[in-house]
């Protein structure tokens, strides 16, 4: 992603373990930030969370993507903050959504880098 311009962060409605998680993954290298929403206190599917990393990033909505698995939770999030937003469905089973769909991150990546 990087290689491509791109940043990575991740917004997650966690405990305040998140961050340890991801660090002892050795996965906080990746990411630019990591927003916990017991930390900020707002989880998604507020649109506040959202914005909140939006300020972080320094991104307006348009310039940002959202990939998340739940659809009523980060799906309609993102957009509610206006951002677009791509669903992960590693097994197939959300059916037909009306938002852009991937099997998994790295599809999602490449499908985001289409729309520059």
């Amino acid at each position: 992603m990087r290689q491509a311009g791109l940043r990575a962060a991740v917004i997650s409605n966690s405990n305040g373990s998140v961050r340890s998680i991801l660090s002892a993954l050795g996965l906080t290298a990746h990411v630019d930030f990591v927003l916990d929403s017991a930390e900020v206190g707002v989880e998604k599917p507020d649109p506040r969370i959202f914005e909140l990393a939006l300020g972080q990033a320094r991104l307006a909505p348009a310039e940002a993507v959202y990939v998340g698995d739940l659809y009523s939770v980060d799906v309609r999030g993102a957009r509610a903050s206006g951002m677009r937003a791509v669903l992960l469905d590693p097994g197939g089973h959300w059916g037909a959504r009306d938002c852009p769909m991937a099997p998994d991150l790295l599809a999602a990546v490449r499908l985001i880098l289409t729309w520059r």
